[in-house]
């Protein structure tokens, strides 16, 4: 409906599909014959080329290459002067332009400020979509520069669904989900490996600590040795389930 604000910050933690999300609106935007309800049709050539990656007014920013080779773990400033430039020109089919930066909560200081001016001088007919994992991590300047859109975790019935979907037997989904505290994305990553078998070890050597049959130096020397973050947020998570149950009494 040609209302697009000129910046969005599509915001969720990981595993919520923020990223196919704003596919879908590129693609949308993009399409030249949408259906009814505004989405891409999947078969125009803007539809093609945004599935073949090559269309020239869908421009991605993300982690480059350092002169090593390796990738960066940073989104620097000279890429966003690159994007400045880029968007300065004129779309060449004649409608909108979009960028993606992903994700944008991982750009440095200089790379934010330089993009600090693009939002404030939008160029005509141009949208950049700022993706974030962790959108306080942004400048509040440029949070308040952009509309946000903020992915909330799917109904439960809903997940379960979408991972029976994926192949995951019922018993299986229902504990990941638990785990994931509710976000279906990272249960299914979850499913996959032994993560649950993790969360049942951080159980049950919490429920050994409360009576007393192991020492928290050796629960503690145990956790350090194998994924310690991973354990903590367990931890904490079923600490917090713990603190629901008694208050529910």
């Amino acid at each position: 409906a040609q209302r697009l604000h000129h910046g969005l910050l599509v915001a969720a933690p990981a595993g919520l599909g923020k990223r196919a999300r704003a596919d879908a609106l590129v693609a949308a935007a993009l399409c030249t014959q949408r259906d009814a309800d505004g989405h891409a049709c999947g078969a125009c050539r803007g539809c093609q080329l945004v599935g073949a990656g090559s269309h020239p007014d869908r421009v991605r920013v993300t982690f480059g290459l350092r002169d090593d080779g390796k990738p960066r773990t940073e989104i620097i400033v000279e890429q966003m002067r690159a994007l400045s430039q880029r968007l300065a020109l004129s779309s060449q089919f004649g409608g909108l332009q979009i960028a993606l930066i992903d994700p944008a909560d991982r750009m440095n200081v200089a790379a934010a400020n330089a993009l600090l001016k693009t939002l404030e001088e939008p160029a005509t007919a141009t949208i950049i979509a700022l993706i974030a994992d962790d959108p306080t991590r942004l400048p509040a300047t440029i949070r308040s520069r952009c509309q946000r859109i903020d992915i909330p975790a799917p109904q439960r019935d809903d997940a379960l669904a979408w991972l029976r979907a994926q192949r995951i037997d019922a018993a299986t989904a229902g504990a990941a989900l638990e785990a994931s505290l509710g976000n279906p994305g990272v249960a299914l990553g979850w499913a996959g490996d032994d993560m649950l078998a993790v969360r049942k070890a951080c159980a049950d050597d919490l429920a050994a600590l409360v009576r007393g049959r192991r020492a928290p130096v050796e629960v503690a020397d145990r956790w350090a040795a194998d994924r310690p973050a991973t354990r903590l947020w367990f931890a904490s998570a079923l600490a917090r389930d713990e603190a629901r149950q008694r208050v529910g009494r």
